[in-house]
């Protein structure tokens, strides 16, 4: 099985890189460089870590912070935020409500994240505390380990 450590180590090279709000990522192409959004950019991590499509509907695999929502609880299992946190490769969420669109970021241990942040900040790491995060995750389909942050 593979490892969340995995997933991390696919995203962190991609910080930089460009947001756009609905950009829409082939999950397929190893060598993409966006432009991402947040639950693009999660979505074909997760493609590409484990093979599977996670938030994601439809002929094209559109991902969509909404489907995640959907797909997390039957697919992964859910944590506390503390949790989350310090576990390298924890999914949290923020679902989307009526007049707040959603996001999605991926724990890289240390209380940190690598995420499509927003069109400003583009990938970049962030804190995961005080964000609007309400739903945390591991999915089954990946190992998880506690330590430092993963740099």
């Amino acid at each position: 099985m593979p490892s969340a450590r995995s997933l991390v180590s696919l995203l962190l090279p991609h910080r930089g890189e460009r947001y756009v709000f609905g950009a829409l990522a082939p999950k397929e192409n190893a060598a993409y460089k966006g432009p991402w959004d947040c639950a693009e950019f999660v979505a074909w991590g997760i493609y590409q870590a484990t093979g599977q499509y996670v938030g994601c509907r439809g002929r094209r695999q559109n991902a969509y912070t909404g489907f995640f929502a959907q797909d997390l609880p039957r697919l992964g299992t859910a944590i506390s935020e503390e949790e989350a946190a310090e576990l390298i490769g924890a999914i949290a969420l923020r679902p989307p409500r009526r007049g707040r669109i959603g996001h999605i970021a991926i724990s890289r241990g240390g209380g940190r994240t690598i995420e499509a942040a927003s069109s400003r900040l583009g990938v970049t790491s962030l804190s995961m505390s005080g964000r609007g995060f309400t739903e945390f995750f591991t999915l089954n389909s990946l190992t998880y380990e506690y330590m430092c942050a993963f740099l």
